[in-house]
């Protein structure tokens, strides 16, 4: 079986606070050097305000289409601070989860759709997102956002309340090792990454609306 991490490109956006920065707390950097020694082809992108966001959703579209090679799913990483509204940029900036569905309608508009083979048939979406924000679960709200027949995304998998930096690394390295490095199914992968970070279900995963069908 084909594994997935040999079809998977992970971007990560990150937008640390000047305090972060200023410590060097930066997780997804981080993250990005475990999936580097994984065999995980990544992207790191250092956000900076609301025209940075904008600007990197633009050129991760430019470089999925642009693959040497055949992708999978596109998994957008967010590594930011956030509230139930939306994520905190390093300038002020705040990109609410309205903004947030902007931005994904345009990647979804370039990007094709997955094609499930024979027998099902079925054109999915092909966006996963992976929050290391506080209340990041609450991204399932972009959905609110989109047309009553479509979903923004397959998958949004985030926590439901604080959590640390340190705990949400350790936790988003077990879910990329299992899910991409051997073809753990999503659900018992968010299990185990809370188990490693020893978190009592604050990880939890979302289904994009009306499931996968586009």
């Amino acid at each position: 079986m084909q594994k997935l991490k040999e079809i998977t490109h992970v971007h990560i956006f990150e937008s640390p606070s000047p305090k972060d920065r200023l410590a060097d707390n930066k997780e997804g950097y981080a993250l990005g050097e475990m999936l580097r020694l994984s065999g995980i082809d990544y992207q790191y992108y250092d956000i900076q305000d609301a025209a940075s966001f904008s600007n990197s959703c633009d050129l991760l579209i430019d470089r999925v289409l642009n693959s040497p090679k055949e992708l999978g799913a596109i998994n957008l990483h967010i590594s930011m601070h956030g509230n139930q509204d939306g994520v905190g940029l390093t300038s002020g900036d705040f990109i609410s989860w309205e903004l947030f569905s902007d931005e994904l309608k345009k990647v979804r508009s370039k990007v094709p759709p997955l094609v499930m083979p024979h027998p099902v048939n079925l054109k999915v979406n092909p966006i996963i997102i992976n929050f290391s924000s506080c209340d990041g679960f609450h991204g399932h709200k972009i959905n609110q956002y989109s047309e009553e027949d479509e979903t923004l995304f397959f998958h949004t998998l985030g926590p439901v309340g604080s959590v640390r930096w340190d705990d949400s690394l350790v936790a988003f390295t077990t879910f990329y090792h299992n899910v991409l490095s051997h073809n753990v199914i999503a659900k018992e992968s968010v299990r185990r990454m809370n188990l490693a970070a020893n978190l009592d279900n604050i990880f939890q995963i979302s289904m994009g609306k009306k499931m996968m069908l586009l």
